[in-house]
Protein backbone atom coordinates (compact mmCIF):
# COMPACT_ATOMS: atom_id res chain seq x y z
CA UNK A 1 0.00 0.00 0.00
CA UNK A 2 2.90 2.37 0.66
CA UNK A 3 4.08 1.82 -2.91
CA UNK A 4 0.77 3.00 -4.36
CA UNK A 5 0.90 6.17 -2.24
CA UNK A 6 4.43 6.93 -3.38
CA UNK A 7 3.34 6.46 -6.99
CA UNK A 8 0.48 8.97 -6.60
CA UNK A 9 2.66 11.90 -5.51
CA UNK A 10 4.34 12.51 -8.90
CA UNK A 11 1.04 12.05 -10.78
CA UNK A 12 -0.64 14.71 -8.64
CA UNK A 13 2.33 17.04 -9.01
CA UNK A 14 2.66 17.49 -5.26
CA UNK A 15 5.98 17.50 -3.41
CA UNK A 16 6.70 14.44 -1.31
CA UNK A 17 6.25 15.12 2.40
CA UNK A 18 9.55 15.25 4.28
CA UNK A 19 8.16 15.67 7.78
CA UNK A 20 7.61 18.79 9.78
CA UNK A 21 10.34 21.40 10.02
CA UNK A 22 11.42 23.11 13.24
CA UNK A 23 9.67 26.29 12.13
CA UNK A 24 6.35 24.49 11.69
CA UNK A 25 6.60 22.51 14.94
CA UNK A 26 7.52 25.65 16.89
CA UNK A 27 4.52 27.56 15.55
CA UNK A 28 2.11 24.71 16.33
CA UNK A 29 3.52 24.20 19.82
CA UNK A 30 3.43 27.92 20.60
CA UNK A 31 -0.15 28.28 19.41
CA UNK A 32 -1.25 25.23 21.39
CA UNK A 33 0.48 26.43 24.55
CA UNK A 34 -0.97 29.93 24.22
CA UNK A 35 -4.49 28.56 23.93
CA UNK A 36 -3.89 26.13 26.80
CA UNK A 37 -2.47 28.80 29.13
CA UNK A 38 -5.28 31.20 28.25
CA UNK A 39 -7.77 28.49 29.20
CA UNK A 40 -5.93 27.84 32.47
CA UNK A 41 -5.80 31.57 33.14
CA UNK A 42 -9.54 31.78 32.67
CA UNK A 43 -10.50 28.69 34.70
CA UNK A 44 -7.75 28.17 37.32
CA UNK A 45 -5.57 31.16 38.09
CA UNK A 46 -4.87 34.43 36.31
CA UNK A 47 -1.15 33.83 36.94
CA UNK A 48 -1.16 31.42 33.98
CA UNK A 49 -1.36 34.51 31.78
CA UNK A 50 2.27 35.22 32.70
CA UNK A 51 3.16 32.02 30.85
CA UNK A 52 1.08 33.25 27.90
CA UNK A 53 3.10 36.48 27.91
CA UNK A 54 6.37 34.51 28.08
CA UNK A 55 5.38 32.42 25.06
CA UNK A 56 4.31 35.57 23.19
CA UNK A 57 7.69 37.14 23.97
CA UNK A 58 9.45 34.09 22.56
CA UNK A 59 7.33 34.37 19.40
CA UNK A 60 8.46 37.98 19.01
CA UNK A 61 12.07 36.87 19.56
CA UNK A 62 11.69 34.10 16.96
CA UNK A 63 10.12 36.46 14.45
CA UNK A 64 12.75 39.15 14.83
CA UNK A 65 15.90 37.02 15.13
CA UNK A 66 14.90 33.65 13.65
CA UNK A 67 15.85 31.91 16.89
CA UNK A 68 14.00 30.79 19.99
CA UNK A 69 14.76 28.42 22.88
CA UNK A 70 12.28 25.82 21.62
CA UNK A 71 14.07 25.61 18.27
CA UNK A 72 17.31 24.68 20.04
CA UNK A 73 15.57 21.89 21.96
CA UNK A 74 13.84 20.59 18.83
CA UNK A 75 17.09 20.64 16.85
CA UNK A 76 18.82 18.64 19.59
CA UNK A 77 15.91 16.18 19.45
CA UNK A 78 16.60 15.64 15.75
CA UNK A 79 13.96 17.81 14.06
CA UNK A 80 15.39 19.36 10.89
CA UNK A 81 15.01 22.96 9.77
CA UNK A 82 13.32 23.72 6.46
CA UNK A 83 16.72 24.44 4.91
CA UNK A 84 18.09 21.08 6.09
CA UNK A 85 15.07 19.28 4.70
CA UNK A 86 15.45 20.89 1.28
CA UNK A 87 19.09 19.77 1.06
CA UNK A 88 18.28 16.12 1.75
Amino acid sequence: MADSTQDKWPILGLPRPKGWSIERVTAVMAGTMILFTLLLGRTKSSRWRLMTAFIGGNLILAGSTGWCPMSVLLHRAGVKTAAEQSRS
